[in-house]
C-alpha cells in the first residue's frame, strides 16, 4: 500500500478549508489534534501543513461529511447514550441524544455498517424504539425484576454482551 503523503497546502487554503468547514482556528486545531498556535502559524505562511495533517485537511475539504464523521455534537438534550459495539470499526456507532419529556430522539451514526446500527436503517427511531432497545440492553428480564429505569441500570453494568453503554447527563 502505498500513501500519498506529498499534499502541500499553502496559508491561503488552509484559512479557505477552515472556512468553508465553518471552523473557529481552535476547532481547526481540536480536528487535527494540533495548538491553536499550529494553526495560526499554517494559516499565516509562518509554518508548512505536512503529513497526517495535510491529508486530513485534504480529505475535510473534499467530503465535507466526514466532519460529522470525526465530531461529536454538543449535545442538545439532556440526555445523551453512546453506543460503542465490540469488535466494530468505529467502535463507536451511535450517539443517541433523548428528550425524555417532549419523547424525543435524534440519533448520529458513526458507521455505515447497518448491522452494527441498534436501530438498523432506520436513522430517526420513534421513542418508544429508543426505550425498547435500552430496555433489551438491561439484565432484568420479564419474570425476574421490574426495569424501573433502564437508564440508571445501564449506569451500574455499562451494557450488554453485544453493547457497551456510556451515558452522559
Amino acid at each position: 500500500m502505498e500513501i500519498n503523503n506529498t499534499t502541500i497546502l499553502m496559508p491561503s487554503d488552509v484559512k479557505k478549508i477552515r472556512n468553508s468547514l465553518g471552523l473557529t482556528t481552535s476547532e481547526l486545531a481540536k480536528v487535527c489534534g494540533v495548538n491553536i498556535k499550529t494553526v495560526e502559524r499554517w494559516e499565516n505562511g509562518e509554518s508548512k501543513v505536512t503529513g497526517a495533517s495535510a491529508v486530513l485537511l485534504s480529505l475535510l475539504y473534499s467530503d465535507s461529511q466526514l466532519l460529522n464523521k470525526l465530531v461529536v455534537a454538543t449535545k442538545p438534550f439532556e440526555l445523551r447514550v453512546k453506543c460503542y459495539k465490540k469488535d466494530a470499526i468505529p467502535n463507536l456507532v451511535c450517539v443517541i441524544d433523548v428528550n425524555e419529556v417532549d419523547r424525543f430522539v435524534k440519533v448520529t451514526n458513526y458507521t455505515s455498517r447497518v448491522e452494527n446500527l441498534p436501530f438498523g436503517e432506520n436513522t430517526k427511531p420513534t421513542y418508544e424504539q429508543y426505550d425498547e432497545f435500552i430496555r433489551s440492553l438491561c439484565t432484568k428480564k420479564k419474570g425476574k425484576g421490574i426495569i424501573i429505569n433502564p437508564i440508571d441500570e445501564l449506569k451500574a453494568t455499562g451494557g450488554n454482551g453485544i453493547y457497551t453503554i456510556v451515558i452522559e447527563e
